[in-house]
């Protein structure tokens, strides 16, 4: 009779809770993705929401509020089959970068438009398009990278913190852009108003 040889593992236990997640998340190469991922997920919600005060305010239209929402989200919908494409084709990291650069020039531009006086309704609605089809290229190639950032065993981790981000994002960022502008509103409010210059009549 021959025993058949017993496979030993030689793997440390795993860790449960906040421990774990903790230890997942400082990771050398899944730590500074999961930073950047959570900054990009509250960034998106923030500048979404800005988006839709900045349209509301010039236009008072639910009917342009409407469309604005379509144009961010409905690229996801209808570039699904290409984009999961693009991130099995293509580097993951490298059309990460290139899709987030752009997003950065989409959304630098826009700010700069805003802030000048010169972005009407349809040109948010327009960025928001381009940055919404940004989106669509990036959401599979960035949930696809997880899997070569740590090792097997930590991977369920990964996948729940990476989830996590993007929820809290979703649950708080909205809430912090609208306070922005009703903390800014009440702060110049209650600066003084100029006193007469010396001298003048």
């Amino acid at each position: 009779m021959s025993a058949e040889p017993q496979q030993v593992e030689d793997e440390a236990p795993q860790l449960k809770g906040p421990r774990e997640a903790l230890r997942v998340a400082t990771q050398r190469n899944f730590g500074p993705y999961f930073l950047g991922n959570a900054l990009s997920a509250s960034g998106t919600w923030f500048q979404n929401l800005a988006a839709s005060l900045l349209v509301f305010r010039l236009t008072h239209s639910a009917f342009l509020l409407g469309v604005l929402a379509f144009s961010q989200f409905i690229p996801v919908l209808v570039l699904a089959p290409w984009t999961g494409a693009a991130a099995d084709r293509f580097d993951r990291k490298h059309l990460l970068l290139a899709t987030q650069s752009i997003a950065v020039v989409l959304s630098a531009t826009l700010g700069a438009l805003a802030f000048g006086g010169l972005a009407n309704a349809w040109v948010v609605i327009v960025f928001a398009l381009g940055l919404g089809v940004v989106s669509a290229y990036s959401a599979p190639a960035q949930q696809a990278l997880v899997s070569t950032l740590v090792p097997h065993r930590d991977l369920a981790s990964a996948i729940a913190l990476n989830s996590m981000t993007f929820n809290i994002a979703r649950a708080l960022e909205p809430a912090a852009a609208a306070g922005a502008p009703a903390a800014a509103a009440t702060a110049a409010a209650r600066e003084p108003a100029g006193e007469p210059r010396v001298g003048a009549s």
